[in-house]
C-alpha cells in the first residue's frame, strides 16, 4: 500500500510533510504522531502504522511535526508539548477537509507524540473515538522524578547548559539542541492528574518494561487515573524487553505482537 505525499502548515505558519495511507472504504482514519527530536519514521510509530494498515477499514496519516528532526519547518530549539499538540490539531484539521476523509478519528502517538494524542482526546471528547498510546510522557512531578532517578547527570548538564544536543548526522540542520524551554513547559503539564479525567474514549496503554523514561510503574498511574477518574475502557500493555525508543528488532517484533491482538 502506497502513501500518498502531502503538506499542509500550523498555527504558526511553519510547513507540516504527512503522508496519507488512503482507502476509500474506510471506517477509521488514524492520525500517528511521533515522540520529540523524532519523525514519521520513527519505530514505535511504524510499527503501529503497519499494524492498523494489517486490518480492514483502517486508514493512516503520519507527518513530521514541526521543530523536530523530520522534514518539517522549524528549529528542535523551539520544540515544546505545546507546539506538539498544537501540529497534531493543525493535521486533522486539515486532513477533516479533504475528500479522502472517512470514519471515526482515532489517535496513536508515541512518547511525546502520545501525551499530544491524550491532550487531543480531553478537549475533544466527543471527536476521538479512541488513543493508543505508547510510551507516553505524562509530565508534572512524575515527568522530573524519573529524570532525576534514571539520568541526574544529563538532566543537570541541560539545566546548567540551558540546551541539550541531539547527534543526528543524517539531519540537514545538524546538531540541533533540545532547550531547557521544553522542559521547564513540559512540568506544567500533568497528564495524571489533570488531563486523564477529561478522556471519554477508550484508551490503550502500551510501555516496554526496560523503559526508563516512562518506565512502567508511572504508565500504570496513567491507566488507573483514566480507570478510576475517567471511567473510560484502559487496556494496560507491558512489553517485555521493550525500551522508550523501540530501536531493537527484538523488541519492535514484541511491540507489533501487542498491537496486532489490540482491538480497533
Amino acid at each position: 500500500m502506497t502513501a500518498a505525499a502531502f503538506t499542509c502548515t500550523n498555527a504558526a505558519g511553519l510547513k507540516l510533510c504527512g503522508w496519507w495511507w488512503a482507502r476509500a472504504n474506510a471506517t477509521t482514519t488514524w492520525v500517528l504522531q511521533h515522540g520529540a527530536a523524532g519523525r514519521a519514521t520513527d519505530p514505535a510509530v511504524e510499527v503501529l502504522k503497519e499494524a492498523l494498515l494489517a486490518r480492514p477499514g483502517q486508514q493512516v496519516i503520519t507527518f513530521d511535526a514541526s521543530c523536530n528532526l523530520g522534514d518539517s519547518a522549524g528549529d528542535l530549539h523551539d520544540l515544546r508539548l505545546s507546539t506538539h499538540a498544537a501540529d497534531l490539531t493543525a493535521i486533522i484539521t486539515w486532513a477533516q477537509r479533504q475528500p479522502q476523509w472517512r470514519g471515526a478519528l482515532a489517535l496513536g502517538g508515541h512518547s511525546l507524540g502520545a501525551a499530544s494524542a491524550l491532550l487531543y482526546a480531553a478537549a475533544h471528547p466527543a471527536m476521538v473515538q479512541q488513543v493508543v498510546a505508547i510510551s507516553p510522557v505524562v509530565g508534572g512531578p512524575a515527568w522530573w522524578q524519573t529524570y532525576q532517578h534514571n539520568y541526574p547527570a544529563v538532566l543537570a548538564a541541560w539545566q546548567a547548559a540551558g540546551q541539550l544536543v541531539k547527534t543526528t548526522p543524517d539531519h540537514p540542520r545538524h546538531p540541533q539542541a533540545l532547550s531547557w524551554g521544553y522542559v521547564a513547559e513540559i512540568l506544567t503539564y500533568d497528564l495524571i492528574h489533570t488531563t486523564a479525567p477529561q478522556v471519554r474514549c477508550p484508551v490503550t496503554l502500551v510501555v516496554g518494561d526496560d523503559d526508563r523514561l516512562t518506565p512502567p510503574a508511572v504508565v500504570n498511574a496513567l491507566a488507573d487515573a483514566l480507570h478510576q477518574q475517567a471511567n473510560v475502557p484502559v487496556t494496560l500493555h507491558v512489553v517485555p524487553g521493550g525500551s522508550h525508543l523501540w530501536t531493537r528488532e527484538s523488541e519492535q517484533r514484541a511491540l507489533g505482537g501487542v498491537l496486532l491482538l489490540t482491538r480497533v
